[in-house]
């Protein structure tokens, strides 16, 4: 990971953990978006930040460039889960684990 890529990757966890930084939101919504997870694919050089919504206590994704623009709208990665975790492999795929509320 390279220093652009960190600068980043501190800037999306920033944006996503704190509510004072409204500089770099991921995305507006009243579902309260909470615990967000990211890994940085550098094959592709983007991120998928992931994060429970506490609404529906699902885990909810969203694929990002590396300059923090959004590749395509939030997806449903699991919708009965929370506590996300994300991986890069080498097998150059995404890995997504979390906890089973259902």
């Amino acid at each position: 990971m390279n220093r652009m890529s960190v600068i980043v990757a501190l800037a999306l966890l920033v944006g996503l953990c704190t509510r004072g930084f409204a500089d770099f939101p991921i995305r507006a919504s009243a579902n309260h978006d909470v615990l967000p997870a990211l890994a940085h694919n550098s094959v592709n050089h983007e991120y998928l930040v992931v994060w429970t919504e506490l609404m529906s206590y699902s885990v909810m994704g969203q694929r990002l460039g590396e300059d923090g623009a959004a590749i395509e709208s939030p997806f449903l990665i699991y919708s009965t889960g929370s506590n996300p975790s994300m991986a890069w492999g080498s097998s150059a795929k995404y890995a997504a684990a979390c906890r089973s509320n259902g």
